[in-house]
């Protein structure tokens, strides 16, 4: 009889976090607190103000954008979608704590030829959204 001895790796996708925000003090305690998350590879702040914060976001290639939506600037000059065709992928939070809720973003891109395509595109992803809850 052989024995084989197998190894198990777990893999931990290592989470690149940007924060768009001028800065607040509640945008700095998000960064500070996923910043001690072992799963974190990278957190940056990155100001909303800057002229070119959406090639900054798109040069940092991050896995995760957190917009800080008590930051009236940084709602005014960056929308969803702007962000989403940026960073194509990522998946966009916007955060909340006045009302004590987080909006999730997720941009897939699907060919689509056909309205059946965007059918079963609406059903694939109604069946992903519901399987989460």
């Amino acid at each position: 009889m052989q024995i084989i001895k197998v190894s198990y790796f777990l893999i931990f996708l290592m989470l690149r976090i940007v924060i768009l925000s001028r800065g607040s003090i509640f945008a700095a305690g998000i960064a500070r607190r996923l910043g001690e998350r072992e799963d974190v590879e990278m957190v940056r702040l990155v100001d909303v103000r800057r002229d070119d914060v959406l090639d900054q976001v798109r040069g940092l290639r991050p896995s995760l954008v957190i917009l800080d939506a008590t930051d009236a600037i940084a709602c005014q000059r960056l929308s969803v979608a702007g962000i989403l065709n940026a960073v194509p992928g990522v998946t966009l939070i916007q955060v909340d704590p006045r009302s004590d809720q987080i909006v999730i973003f997720k941009s897939v891109e699907k060919q689509a030829a056909r309205v059946n395509d965007i059918v079963a595109a609406f059903h694939d992803v109604s069946t992903e959204l519901c399987a989460g809850i």
